[in-house]
């Protein structure tokens, strides 16, 4: 099976963001996994009762600003 997917650079309709977000795509997966392992680590391994959400919001912010480039995608 062979899928091709094109993006009229030249069209007056062509919005880069949807062709930076195609790009991306394997990035934004590979950061959905790392998210997940932290999750994984903090619940398997941490020895808190609580984990402060200052902490858990940056980390995450870390983890997405690692693999993923927010503003080449508009946001």
């Amino acid at each position: 099976m062979k899928i091709i997917f094109e993006f009229n650079t030249e069209s007056e309709n062509f919005d880069r963001t949807e062709l930076e977000i195609h790009q991306q795509a394997w990035n934004m997966a590979s950061c959905l996994n790392d998210i997940l392992n932290q999750l994984r680590s903090w619940y398997k391994y941490g020895d808190r009762e609580e984990l402060p959400v200052d902490e858990v919001r940056d980390r995450i912010i870390d983890i997405i600003n690692e693999n993923v480039n927010m503003e080449k995608m508009g946001y």
